[in-house]
């Protein structure tokens, strides 16, 4: 199967060209649906998506966008429920009845048109416009976000179109991923799936802040320390890179996480951390501030991926970090080189995610002589 930068590749391209593409959800059990580029919405496009789909057309727009043209919030939606935002539903001015293909594939086109005006279009109508999360698919993980974002990284307008992919087993339920793919493969179009756009958006784009760096004095020398915060998981890190960079050494990264915000008896796995770094020769301990606990291991996989590829790592041996490392690999652009290659007194016997408790993490940051990383 390709990997989520090609199938967001060629659903990008699909788009530009004025194709329909489907979507599946973030779980395999979730609703699919058919997305087209509002701009480059056509007769045929808009057909295909009434005849597969629910016969509902829905607009994804921004915030910004739904302002604008005065779309105001749909009276009685209930968003929970939901997930989307709908607002009133609309015609563009000039149309016949507003219901055809020809009628709604124009109200997509004038949507997507920066020089629409609030008066171009009538209310009620038959195109019913959802307004999106300002992070997209990163902030909320729905049909609307990844047709605004997918058109926007194929450079397009930020506006497309999506409805509800009716199963053809059961035309009362609206299909899941599996039949979703099926239809895809049967109609030559492309599929990509809502956890495929999120990945991408996280490879192409950067989302971890870095909050400040210092370097210290160690029993290992320099070590530079970098504090980061994600605008995705709101989680926070901080980096400790010895700065040595033996010429043929692969990087050694360990990941630790606080999991107890009170001080308690540690066995001091932060030191043996940076002892493992130290005698691998090369790399960085990352540890990641006891958070709340609604950050998905996939969001802080990706966080990850970010700060190793800004301490300018490629191919390192990772120990102790989320699994599923394929994910991360396609994050990095890169490979992970073998965990196996690496001596044994470096490698983490158990193979699991150490715990960091708040003790340990106050005696690295001792033993350094940084502070604790305070945010505004």
């Amino acid at each position: 199967m390709d990997d989520p930068t090609t199938r967001v590749q060629r659903a990008m391209s699909e788009l530009y060209a004025g194709r329909p593409v489907v979507l599946t959800g973030a779980d395999p059990a979730d609703d699919a649906h058919i997305l087209i580029a509002a701009e480059k919405s056509t007769v045929e496009s808009v057909s295909f998506l009434v005849r597969y789909g629910s016969g509902l057309v829905c607009a994804a727009l921004p915030g910004s966008e739904c302002d604008r043209l005065e779309l105001a919030p749909m009276i009685g939606a209930d968003r929970n429920r939901a997930n989307t935002e709908y607002t009133v539903s609309i015609d563009a001015t000039g149309s016949g009845t507003g219901i055809s293909a020809a009628d709604r594939a124009r109200t997509l086109r004038m949507l997507a048109d920066s020089s629409s005006a609030v008066g171009d279009f009538t209310r009620p109508g038959h195109v019913l416009p959802a307004r999106t999360a300002p992070g997209g698919v990163l902030d909320r993980r729905g049909p609307a976000e990844a047709a605004v974002d997918l058109a926007t990284v194929a450079g397009l307008r930020r506006a497309g179109a999506f409805t509800a992919l009716v199963s053809e087993d059961d035309q009362t339920l609206i299909a899941e991923t599996a039949e979703a793919e099926r239809f895809a493969d049967a109609h030559d179009v492309a599929v990509v799936s809502l956890e495929d756009v999120v990945a991408y958006r996280r490879t192409m784009e950067s989302h971890v802040r870095t909050q400040f760096a210092v370097v210290r004095n160690s029993d290992y020398g320099h070590i530079h320390c970098v504090g980061y915060r994600s605008d995705v998981s709101g989680v926070e890190y901080v980096a400790y890179s010895i700065d040595s960079s033996p010429s043929g050494t692969t990087p050694l990264v360990c990941f630790e996480q606080e999991v107890d915000p009170a001080p308690h008896l540690s066995t001091g796995v932060a030191t043996a951390s940076l002892a493992a770094v130290a005698e691998n020769g090369y790399g960085t301990v990352i540890v990641a501030r006891r958070n709340d606990g609604r950050a998905s291991t996939a969001d802080i996989r990706a966080d990850l991926a970010e700060i190793v590829r800004d301490c300018g790592y490629r191919s390192p041996f990772l120990r102790n970090f989320p699994a599923v490392e394929r994910p991360l690999t396609l994050h990095l652009n890169g490979s992970i080189s073998n965990p196996v290659a690496v001596p044994d007194s470096v490698i983490d016997a158990t193979g699991a995610q150490i715990e960091l408790g708040c003790a340990a993490y106050d005696e690295l940051l001792g033993q350094i002589g940084a502070t604790h990383f305070q945010t505004a």
